[in-house]
């Protein structure tokens, strides 16, 4: 739910102020299933409990021209909170019956588990953009955040473009970023259980701070800090075609990811700390590495106008990248020569550097004809991999018609993946056969008839 406001001050200062407040309850409930330990007594359907995550932003911006000057400021204030709540006794207690607690395939989230967590920052922003003349425009911003649990930042971003000639624009920008953990990184945990070599088997989750996670070696999550740069160009010769080419660099610092399986068979030591806590294995977010990702991004835009009144849009894309690991996290001394091979494992490694397409193309179009409009989109996915699986490149082809029935009001009739692809499954597919990175999902061709009012 979003409240707004804005309008003029005096002086042509332009205000806009509003609050915003997001809410999810993420509910877990377990059906055909039974908790093995409590024998003939067991429900077969559990209410395993679940997670929620509330936020409220409060936000102002002002923003004002002097002269070839453009000047904007804001501030905001954002509150968080996020829950874990326990399902019933009977989803993860542990009865006489065997040594696994909890509801097969899900344990309930256990009271131990419960998590009620708090915390707010507040931030400021200026934004400068000066026209030095008529070819030349300069920018520079800078935001402050100071957080109640990761102190402060300070980030900023210079950016310029240049008009070389009348028909051709440079641009480029520089800038730093800062991600700080978010709430269910730092404080998720859970417990499932599964079947490995028809043994039941527990898996476990835990925060940070958990007393597991410590005597693991997990340490208090550091912030993600990063550095942008982007240098483009935009040839346009008319105002029915442009073609912009940029180059583009990230680099992550401190990247957040999920740890590999610490299993009970690295040493006796770690057996020991396992057991104490009715797990086989288990896993915890960490900075993990510093990454890099650069690449290129070319796009042309066509308008074609016909002799019946008619006319057409063309878009043309296409984008490359490359992702890097340039720095892992040692890893704690009690995991042993094994712990670097574990805490960031082959499978994160190749979903990080090849778990997305490198290459993709897009090609849409619209046709507008009186009071219709039909529209076009096929993308083109290169190949990925997620460990030592690859998947192979894939076309997605999207289409709709839409009648404007007057000024405000419209129907559409469309399809997504019209002629129903889907990605290549794992070899061999088993209950999950295709890898959860698939560009474009793996649930098919999506029908839909969809109508608007606007007012």
């Amino acid at each position: 739910m979003t409240l707004g406001s804005k309008g003029v001050l005096g002086r042509d200062i332009l205000w806009d102020a509003s609050y915003t407040r997001g809410h999810n309850d993420f509910h877990f409930f377990v059906k055909n299933s039974l908790n093995s330990s409590l024998g003939d007594s067991s429900p077969t359907a559990f209410d395993s409990g679940g997670t929620k995550y509330t936020q409220d932003v409060l936000s102002l911006d002002l923003s004002k021209k002097i002269g070839k000057l453009n000047v904007a400021a804001g501030a905001e204030f954002r509150h968080e909170n996020y829950r874990i709540y326990s399902g019933q006794e009977e989803s993860y207690v542990l009865g006489s019956y065997s040594g696994y607690a909890g509801a097969q395939g899900f344990p309930g989230f256990q009271p131990q588990n419960e998590v009620d967590k708090n915390r707010h920052n507040a931030a400021a922003y200026v934004d400068l953009k000066y026209e030095l003349n008529r070819d030349l425009t300069l920018g520079a911003a800078s935001r402050y955040e100071k957080y109640s649990d990761f102190g402060e930042t300070l980030n900023e971003k210079l950016s310029a473009t240049y008009k070389l000639t009348p028909d051709i624009l440079l641009r480029s920008s520089a800038s730093t970023g800062f991600r700080a953990p978010s709430l269910t990184q730092a404080y998720y945990t859970s417990t499932v259980s599964m079947m490995v070599d028809y043994e039941l088997y527990q898996a476990g989750t835990f925060a940070t701070d958990h007393p597991l996670s410590v005597a693991l070696g997990a340490k208090e999550l550091d912030a993600e800090k990063s550095k942008h740069l982007s240098l483009g160009g935009v040839y346009s010769p008319n105002s029915n075609f442009s073609l912009s080419l940029d180059y583009f660099y990230t680099k992550i610092d401190d990247r957040i990811m999920m740890s590999g399986e610490i299993y009970e068979g690295m040493s006796q030591d770690i057996k020991s700390i396992l057991n104490s806590y009715s797990v086989n294995s288990a896993r915890y977010f960490m900075n993990s590495a510093d990454t890099k990702t650069d690449g290129i991004d070319l796009r042309a835009n066509y308008k074609h106008f016909f002799e019946n009144n008619t006319y057409a849009k063309f878009i043309a894309s296409y984008h490359r990248h490359d992702t890097n690991i340039e720095r892992t996290t040692d890893a704690p001394v009690i995991l042993g020569e094994s712990g670097d091979e574990i805490l960031l494992d082959e499978y994160t490694i190749s979903t990080i550097q090849d778990g997305q397409p490198k290459e993709s193309i897009k090609l849409y179009m619209q046709y507008f004809f009186k009071d219709y409009i039909f529209a076009l989109n096929i993308n083109r996915f290169d190949s990925f991999k997620s460990g030592s699986y690859k998947f192979g490149a894939k076309t997605v082809t999207d289409v709709d018609l839409t009648y404007n029935i007057d000024k405000s009001a419209y129907v559409t009739i469309g399809a997504e993946n019209i002629f129903d692809v889907y990605p290549d499954t794992w070899e061999p597919a088993g209950m999950i056969p295709y890898s959860q990175h698939s560009p474009f999902g793996f649930s098919g061709a999506f029908y839909y008839l969809r109508a608007g009012i606007k007012f």
